[in-house]
């Protein structure tokens, strides 16, 4: 499988040469492992229904994420490679007013500049698949800040033992990942640390939080 994934990537970075030309050198595809990881081994989902009830949710609150969550969206359908292009030439713009990153991508049910929104709307649907005895899964992409308003979110998915929800915090600054870790252990959530720019470190990662999860899980990259 990982041999695999391997491969989906190099596709997926080729085919971002192909369409995005000089672009693809100026914007940041760096998350590309991931995003294919995330969308053929981990997530569940079926772009001839992006809306099925029993999908995996899909929440992001980091920015610079966008541009490999775009190229992963192409090769399942969900947008074409036309789209993809024009989106790209427009995210400079977006990136100047995040507001407009709130968009309705298919696929993904919240794009925000706000780690903090987008933990409560992590929350929110974790609940939601609990009290309605649905088996999905929530994924939040989000950067590494640290406020008072995200910890009470936080202690708040620890506390309901919110054990299906997956956050992922990547490219965490070296000398700020002490910090990092430390935060997320008194947060009481489940941590697993990974190397985000490597397939197979995030592949073992993955794989180790899915066999252990009793709370809430952080995969710091």
């Amino acid at each position: 499988m990982l041999e695999e994934l391997k491969k989906r990537s190099l596709r997926i970075k080729s085919k971002i040469e192909e369409n995005a030309g000089e672009l693809a050198r100026q914007m940041n595809f760096s998350m590309v492992d991931l995003f294919t990881l995330l969308f053929y081994h981990e997530l569940r989902h079926d772009p001839r229904d992006p809306g099925w009830i029993g999908r995996d949710r899909l929440i992001i609150s980091n920015l610079s994420a966008i541009p490999s969550l775009l190229a992963i969206l192409c090769e399942f359908t969900y947008m074409d490679w036309k789209e993809f292009k024009d989106l790209i030439m427009k995210l400079p713009r977006i990136f100047a007013n995040p507001n407009l990153a709130v968009i309705n991508y298919p696929g993904v049910e919240l794009i925000t500049e706000s780690p903090y929104t987008g933990m409560i709307m992590a929350n929110g649907h974790a609940l939601a698949a609990r009290k309605s005895r649905l088996e999905y899964r929530v994924y939040h992409i989000t950067t590494d800040k640290r406020t008072a308003r995200l910890q009470d979110v936080l202690l708040s998915g620890s506390h309901f033992k919110l054990n299906n929800i997956t956050s992922i915090v990547p490219h965490i600054d070296l000398q700020k990942r002490a910090a990092t870790v430390h935060f997320w252990f008194s947060m009481g959530w489940q941590i697993e640390e990974v190397r985000t720019e490597e397939m197979p470190s995030l592949y073992d990662g993955f794989n180790r939080l899915s066999n252990s999860r009793e709370k809430p899980q952080v995969i710091l990259g």
